[in-house]
């Protein structure tokens, strides 16, 4: 382990103590496998750890070749998939004699586009290679051409709270001997194209990986929270952008720009500047000349690294006269790489897209003691369609959406700027349609005693609403005073379902939790519902009946095993045209032995035949259209009927779990749901050594299973 690494996972500890109590199954300490448990994304087959990867292949003295990324699947896009029989891949050893990974002066002019339109993903590494501790945790240095090569390379980006650790084999695409994408300044460094490989196979193919916001890019290089920009003349007027953009650089922030014209073609204009096309933006600066006048400056640069601005202060510009000749020497370079100055009115009549990304204040690249430093937070969550998408503030649903509570308790009365984002998740991997996002906040004037009600939105106004933007990511800036706030995160589409990433800064502290309902049985006493009817009766003759039938399908040992249950029960539920599934039938068994026989004597049965019996008929209530079909809609009530209270995670979970194809539960689904909640909520609490989650996190680990 490099020392970058472990300075990384040790400043975790902190980030999740932090956030311990809103961490959902995965450790922000650990770096995953792709497709890892808790990695947030699929697996694509075997989990490749490329200490065993590439130990195996140095025993068999072969060179791995990868089989979740092969060159004959890679989508290359359009424009070279009809090159693709003079494209042939070749490891590095095969183009160059003396093949270098890293070498010592890797910086933003090692970066040089290819015929891949991902000018976005270059633009971003640019300015990642001036932060040598965050490089050296995307770019693992222990791996090269000499030392224990065995063609196998890996590379690490972040993905929603989680750093993901990419394997892939050195075959990179070429014709003639050349590459055909992303290169080195120096021929025989291959660290960029690799690199660029990886990031294809996080996003699928390297068809994905044409066109983005260089902001994107950053985030996954950083996980900080970006904001985007847009008609920025326009836009000026409103926002000091200047100053914005001093104070990010001063915060270690990242920046990128591009000149957007949409239906036209990256193309130069007069300026030298081309359109369609993303730059990064590498240093602000206020200069002073001579005469004492002072000008804004910004140093851009094109990821293709040549093709310049050339207005004022370009390379060849006389304003560069006007200043102390130290001051010029020190920074200008008039050389074609790429790179150049430009004077900051003159960058707001040029481009009209700004970005930035602000770094994670608990990323390793970041020291904890820095100052103006953002406190930050972030939490997963999911919309799911007729269960947690209520859709706009003006929805007569929107209760549904998930509610998280954000207290701020500052000494002084100052408002306080607060910066939200929410982001759609998985939109490039796994190739989804960008929803319309938006998120509202509400001042609470008192205490919120669990969810906010219909009753309430439709009384109150929220205190800010943000655009709705289709839109991997959604940012608001807001200035909030002392107390506490309701934020709300929505999506215009309601029957939809995805993902989603919340993120707060704040330059003060603050505590955040999600609204929502203590999982729990109502009833503490018994399982058996409330308010709802029931197959069996409470009399004699019925009690009579029972027994009979009991005898007379239990054996000599009068007991009745998971075979015996499922005879009675077929014949219990044959007006529903419905066999009992022997998985159901065993989980109604374990339920109900309390002495671990296997079997159930006649007071278990009872107890089961009671509780099926009042399952069945508030599964029958809820059925409105006796459809055999309870719409995911309707469940949290038939829970709470069932006496299971369930939090909005829970609910989403057992959706995920028990529902058919168009989002329903029909009676084995309902009855097996319920039994296992009841089994998983008295294993919590009956255990002798008491778990050290809360009951909601024990059932989010188990009912999915």
């Amino acid at each position: 382990m490099n020392e970058i690494t472990k300075n990384y996972l040790e400043d975790g500890e902190y980030f999740f103590e932090k956030n311990r109590h809103m961490c959902t199954g995965f450790d922000p300490r650990k770096i995953y496998l792709l497709g890892e448990k808790y990695s947030g994304l699929k697996p694509r087959g075997a989990l490749q750890k490329f200490d065993d990867i590439r130990d195996n292949f140095l025993a068999k003295n072969a060179l791995f070749e990868d089989p979740q990324f092969t060159p004959e699947k890679i989508d290359l896009g359009d424009d070279w998939e009809k090159e693709r029989s003079k494209i042939e891949w070749l490891r590095p050893k095969n183009i160059v004699s003396n093949p270098c990974f890293l070498d010592d002066a890797e910086d933003r002019f090692d970066i040089n586009q290819g015929g891949l339109g991902d000018c976005w993903f270059l633009a971003a590494l640019a300015e990642i290679t001036q932060n040598r501790k965050l490089l050296t945790l995307i770019v693992p240095e222990d791996q090269s051409f000499s030392d224990k090569y065995a063609g196998v390379f890996h590379f690490r980006f972040w993905q929603y709270g989680r750093w993901i650790d990419i394997v892939i084999d050195d075959r990179l695409p070429t014709i003639n001997g050349q590459l055909i994408f992303d290169r080195s300044n120096c021929k025989n460094v291959f660290w960029t194209p690799l690199l660029e490989k990886a990031y294809a196979k996080l996003y699928g193919s390297y068809k994905n990986i044409e066109s983005g916001l260089i902001s994107e890019a950053l985030e996954d290089f950083t996980g900080g929270l970006n904001e985007v920009y847009q008609e920025l003349l326009e836009t000026s007027k409103v926002l000091n952008f200047y100053e914005m953009m001093l104070v990010s650089y001063e915060r270690k922030s990242f920046m990128g720009c591009g000149i957007t014209d949409l239906g036209g073609l990256e193309e130069e204009r007069k300026d030298g500047l081309y359109s369609r096309h993303a730059y990064s933006i590498t240093e602000v600066r206020k200069v002073t000349c001579k005469l004492g006048n002072i000008y804004k400056l910004l140093r851009l640069r094109n990821p293709w690294g040549h093709g310049e601005w050339n207005g004022d202060w370009s390379d060849k510009s006389t304003k560069w006269d006007l200043l102390p000749d130290e001051t010029k020497e020190q920074l200008l370079k008039r050389i074609d790489n790429g790179e150049f100055w430009m004077q900051f009115e003159d960058f707001i009549e040029a481009y009209n897209l700004l970005e930035f990304c602000h770094p994670n204040p608990d990323s390793v690249a970041y020291a904890k003691d820095e100052v103006n430093q953002w406190k930050s937070f972030m939490l997963d969550g999911s919309w799911v369609a007729k269960v947690s998408n209520g859709g706009l503030p003006t929805c007569r649903n929107f209760y549904l959406n998930s509610q998280y509570l954000l207290t701020i308790n500052e000494k002084n009365d100052i408002k306080q700027k607060v910066v939200i984002g929410l982001m759609q998740k998985n939109r490039r991997i796994y190739n989804i349609s960008e929803l319309p996002l938006g998120f509202a906040i509400y001042t609470l004037q008192a205490a919120a005693n669990g969810p906010l009600s219909p009753n309430y939105f439709s009384s109150i106004k929220p205190t800010y609403v943000s655009k709705v933007e289709i839109n991997k990511q959604v940012t608001g800036h807001v200035e909030l005073p002392n107390g506490t706030y309701c934020i709300i995160p929505f999506t215009e589409d309601t029957k939809s379902s995805c993902e989603y990433l919340l993120r707060i800064y704040s330059s003060v502290d603050f505590n955040v939790n999600e609204n929502d309902v203590e999982v729990k049985l109502i009833d503490a006493s018994g399982f058996v519902g409330f308010g709802a009817g029931s197959d069996t009766v409470d009399s004699a003759s019925a009690d009579k009946a029972i027994k009979e039938v009991f005898a007379g399908i239990a054996g000599t040992d009068t007991e009745l095993g998971w075979k015996s249950l499922k005879s009675v029960l077929d014949l219990i539920f044959k007006q529903e045209n419905h066999e009992l599934s022997k998985e159901l039938c065993r989980s109604m068994v374990a339920l109900a032995d309390n002495d671990y026989s296997g079997k159930l004597n006649f007071n278990e049965f009872y107890q089961l035949w009671e509780q099926i019996g009042n399952l069945r008929g508030i599964f029958r209530n809820y059925d409105s259209d006796t459809s055999n079909g309870m719409r995911a809609s309707e469940l949290r009530s038939a829970l709470k009927a069932a006496n299971l209270q369930v939090s909005n995670k829970i609910l989403r979970m057992i959706v995920l779990r028990f529902s058919n194809e168009n989002g329903e539960l029909d009676m084995e689904d309902f009855l097996h749901c319920c039994i296992k909640l009841k089994m998983m909520i008295d294993i919590y609490h009956n255990s002798r050594t008491k778990p050290e989650i809360t009951l909601e996190k024990w059932l989010l680990e188990t009912i999915y299973t």
